[in-house]
């Protein structure tokens, strides 16, 4: 996929959005300092209001260079606690809340006997850090393990 990218073809989105062939650089700056830095300023206040935020997204966001499917949610986190939100909100975010709010709660969300298995072991706690995300041991979805490296792009199994 970065192959493509890097391609003739893959790059139509970078020609598609770049006004006056400007680099990337003077594109992300102007990003950075309009729409992203209003956004930070919203999550900042709501995450002080400690609002029900929900994890959810739309990976890839866009045909865009390094942001490939799994990925986008992880940065998605980091981002979160840049703007405000404490490792908790982003937890509560990524579980139980979208759990409640699609009325699904009694079903899935969090871990009780019962509830459908659909789970994340991680080596370290994700209430010490948004890193800790990245470090999957195992993924049970229906109660059906499955490893790190079985998820793999390049994994035989």
């Amino acid at each position: 996929m970065l192959t493509w990218f890097d391609s003739s073809q893959g790059k139509w989105f970078k020609r598609e959005i770049a006004e006056d062939n400007e680099t990337d650089a003077v594109k992300r700056e102007g990003i950075d300092n309009g729409p992203v830095r209003r956004v930070y300023q919203v999550v900042a206040y709501l995450a002080g209001k400690d609002a029900n935020f929900l994890f959810g997204t739309d990976t890839p966001s866009a045909p865009t260079y390094g942001n490939l499917p799994g990925l986008n949610g992880y940065l998605e986190m980091q981002q979160l606690r840049r703007a405000g939100l404490s490792l908790e909100q982003i937890f509560r975010a990524a579980t139980i809340n979208n759990a409640r709010e699609f009325k699904l709660d009694s079903q899935l969300g969090t871990i009780e006997r019962g509830k459908i298995a659909n789970l994340v072991l991680l080596k370290k706690s994700p209430l010490e850090s948004v890193e800790a995300y990245d470090t999957i041991v195992t993924v049970w979805v229906h109660g059906r393990p499955a490893s790190r490296g079985s998820l793999a792009a390049d994994s035989s199994k």
